[in-house]
């Protein structure tokens, strides 16, 4: 043998002895155990940035960093020992597995964990309402309150469904999980705080408010009223035409789906014989203040610093000068005109018997109309024409 060919001999036994002594080294630190501990690890260590490079999802090429982290806590919450995992044939019947993709470090087995979209079915009772996932805006519901959604990346989202009708607002979020085992789709339902309401009124002709606003609609007419908040940020009244103008029910506020009764006579007759007590109170008030001369009896039923109480002021000077003296005999209210909900004008027409000081006495009628305005809770006289 040459001296040549000794040293090529040599030199590759050389190299294969190296060469083994290599993938001695390599096998013993990078096998495909080894890998696949490495990825289980950081499933139960929530490792994001690593298990970036393993994971694949159905029909996605690319994956942001939020989808990677919404995965990772998924994945996390499961735990790595829940997390089948295919040698050979693979079941993709699970929307989360681990199955082998190619070679990695040119040797060994890559493993990757798979995973599958999930499609969102969302019931409510919000019928077109905006729907939102993390503040996504993926759509409306249907007439029905249903929304269809494909291909989400499972995982937790906070979804809000925000509803926008005629008479009000109203939104509901709530954080969701995402995610089935098998099943490629989930349902899901979130009922807003709103409803249907039932209506009534005493009379055919009332009209229906919300919020102080006319609707158009008679309230006679009106079936399951809705959907609107049941919040309290609504309120509904009912208003009618009377013989003394505009009469009103009482408010009601809006908090919860049932019925509600906008009776109109019963508020009438309340006012009627609320400004009658106070034409009452008055005209003893004013006769006693004039024969005691002590306007204090009179004061209570006039607002103070209004035309009627200054005049009514003076006139009990006048009239205790001259010494004349008055009995209340009878009044009549003949009318209540409403000029909104603070201001009213009554007619009244009201008898006396006066004394006078020389010993006369007669009877003085007269008809007069009374300014009111409501101050707080309570009415007071303000003019007299």
């Amino acid at each position: 043998m040459s001296r040549k060919l000794q040293i090529i001999m040599g030199g590759l036994i050389i190299v294969l002895f190296l060469g083994f002594i290599f993938i001695s080294i390599f096998k013993s630190n990078f096998n495909s155990e080894k890998l696949l501990a490495e990825l289980y690890e950081a499933v139960d260590k929530g490792d994001s940035k690593y298990l970036g490079k393993y994971i694949k999802v159905k029909g996605k090429t690319h994956l942001i960093d939020e989808d990677v982290k919404k995965i990772t806590n998924l994945l996390n919450n499961m735990g790595s020992m829940d997390i089948r995992i295919f040698d050979k044939e693979v079941d993709d019947s699970y929307n989360v597995f681990i199955s082998k993709d190619g070679k990695e470090k040119l040797l060994y087995d890559k493993f990757v964990i798979n995973v599958n979209t999930i499609n969102l079915v969302l019931t409510t009772n919000a019928p077109n309402s905006k729907v939102y996932l993390d503040n996504k805006a993926i759509g409306e519901t249907n007439d029905e309150g249903k929304l269809h959604y494909k291909n989400i990346i499972p995982g937790e989202y906070n979804v809000k469904v925000e509803y926008s009708g005629k008479y009000g607002k109203s939104e509901i979020t709530e954080k969701i999980k995402i995610w089935n085992e098998v099943e490629d789709t989930i349902e899901v339902s979130l009922d807003l705080n709103i409803g249907y309401i039932d209506i009534y009124s005493n009379r055919d002709d009332a009209k229906l408010y919300v919020n102080g606003k006319d609707t158009g609609l008679l309230v006679k007419d009106i079936h399951n009223f809705g959907p609107i908040p049941l919040d309290g940020s609504i309120t509904i009244q009912s208003k009618a035409t009377a013989e003394n103008g505009i009469i009103e029910s009482d408010e009601k506020v809006v908090n919860h789906s049932t019925s509600y009764k906008l009776n109109l006579e019963d508020k009438e007759n309340s006012i009627e014989e609320t400004l009658n007590e106070l034409v009452y109170n008055y005209e003893v008030g004013l006769v006693n203040a004039i024969n005691y001369n002590d306007f204090s009896y009179a004061s209570p039923y006039i607002l103070k610093g209004s035309n009627l109480y200054n005049a009514q002021l003076k006139l009990i000077k006048n009239l205790n000068e001259q010494g004349i003296k008055e009995d209340y005999i009878s009044h009549e209210l003949i009318k209540v005109q409403k000029i909104d909900n603070a201001k009213y004008y009554l007619t009244v027409s009201e008898s006396h018997k006066v004394y006078k000081a020389d010993g006369g006495e007669n009877i003085v009628k007269h008809t007069w109309q009374y300014d009111v305005q409501k101050v707080g809770d309570k009415y007071y006289l303000t003019n007299l024409k």
